[in-house]
């Protein structure tokens, strides 16, 4: 299988498993790996589904062969990190993290798996250090980005958690998912505030909320 081949058909087996067709994605990676056995990113990409459907151990084994191929593949190190932490196997998933940091002190992946160790071990300033150094990489990642205002709420910062989700919706005051969390974060505090309701109720209920206070 050519190159140009193989990545159309992990970047569709990829798809499959956002799309949660789990068994169709382990599939074309299987495929894949009978053309070519040590392909770092088809044995990442198995042993994430495999970890998807249980199977820890075995899913280990495939990132260790990923590992084994290219030592620095960052994806195979970040899923390996969040398996451990799923397994509460923190010592080990630390170890990684201060390794990837030493080496790679520059590239973002590091400081998201130290991140992502971090705030496990409930070392909320540190996790929040290395969160930020990621995204000034990837500003784009909404997920981490959610991560980070969910760790101010954790730490009774509220004022800071909704500052920093004001000024992401004023560069993107369309963003639906960004406007879904905030409303989830503080919907329920402003309403109570306002004496106000979100939705349909029935007649005598109290007067609709209006959707201003969302926006910054």
């Amino acid at each position: 299988m050519d190159n140009v081949l193989e990545n159309a058909y992990l970047n569709k087996s990829r798809l499959l498993l956002k799309m949660g067709k789990t068994d169709e994605a382990l599939e074309i990676v299987n495929k894949t790996l009978e053309d070519e056995p040590e392909n770092k990113v088809a044995l990442h990409e198995k042993g994430n589904i495999l970890y998807l459907h249980g199977n820890t151990e075995e899913a280990l084994e495939l990132i260790e062969k990923a590992l084994e191929v290219d030592a620095n593949y960052m994806d195979a190190q970040i899923t390996k990190v969040k398996i451990l932490l799923g397994e509460n196997r923190s010592a080990e998933a630390e170890k990684i993290a201060v390794s990837v940091l030493k080496q790679e002190p520059n590239d973002p992946a590091s400081h998201f798996i130290s991140a992502e160790v971090s705030k496990y071990k409930m070392d909320y300033a540190k996790s929040l250090k290395h969160y930020k150094k990621y995204l000034r990489s990837h500003p784009e990642d909404i997920e981490v980005f959610k991560k980070v205002v969910d760790i101010h709420l954790k730490i009774d910062d509220h004022k800071n958690a909704l500052r920093l989700l004001n000024i992401r919706l004023a560069e993107d005051p369309g963003n639906f998912e960004l406007l879904n969390f905030k409303l989830r974060l503080f919907g329920e505090k402003e309403v109570r505030k306002r004496g106000c309701r979100f939705g349909p109720a029935p007649s005598g209920a109290l007067p609709p909320c209006t959707p201003g206070w969302l926006f910054p």
